[in-house]
């Protein structure tokens, strides 16, 4: 066990996103409520025989309370932890704003935020995306990636009109 969070600590499945520091160990970033309620990001380490958490986040008045019936609003995506140089950026987008938190890659310090950049954001003007709709994508290490346009979520409730189906897109680096 990595962390043992409670039921209703603020974690949920798919959120737990595992990357490599520069000597090759696992880091794992996620989510939980911090002791004051807020939704925090926190990294894992494994050292030694033990894990190591550290908080990766500041953020107060903060806390996304999820649950509920039909597909969620997701406040808070997790990406990928990976080294640049001495640093270990953790990705995340916090309701719509990509933020990248940045770690000392060797002690796990908390150095700060700063802002992030989306892929979606970098191909806005590329990729026609009909009005009431959003660009959705998807991207791996090597900067290959899928993109499509959706409807915003909607906690699975009826819409009044759908709109025809959209391309899904290829995008090669």
């Amino acid at each position: 066990m990595v962390d043992p969070v409670p039921a209703h600590g603020g974690m949920i499945n798919n959120n737990t996103v595992p990357g490599f520091d520069s000597a090759g160990r696992v880091v794992i970033a996620f989510h939980k409520y911090d002791a004051a309620g807020n939704t925090q990001m926190f990294v894992a380490r494994r050292e030694a025989k033990s894990w190591r958490v550290v908080q990766a986040s500041d953020w107060k008045g903060f806390r996304w309370d999820f649950g509920g019936m039909g597909s969620l609003d997701f406040r808070l995506r997790v990406g990928t932890p990976v080294m640049d140089g001495k640093t270990l950026p953790v990705p995340v987008v916090r309701d719509g704003k990509p933020i990248d938190l940045l770690l000392d890659g060797e002690t796990l310090a908390r150095i700060g935020e700063r802002p992030g950049v989306m892929l979606a954001d970098r191909l806005a003007g590329r990729i026609e995306v009909p009005a009431g709709m959003q660009l959705n994508t998807v991207e791996d290490a090597s900067g290959m990636a899928i993109a499509w346009a959706t409807l915003p979520p909607n906690r699975d409730l009826p819409r009044e009109e759908v709109p025809e189906p959209q391309t899904l897109r290829l995008i090669v680096p």
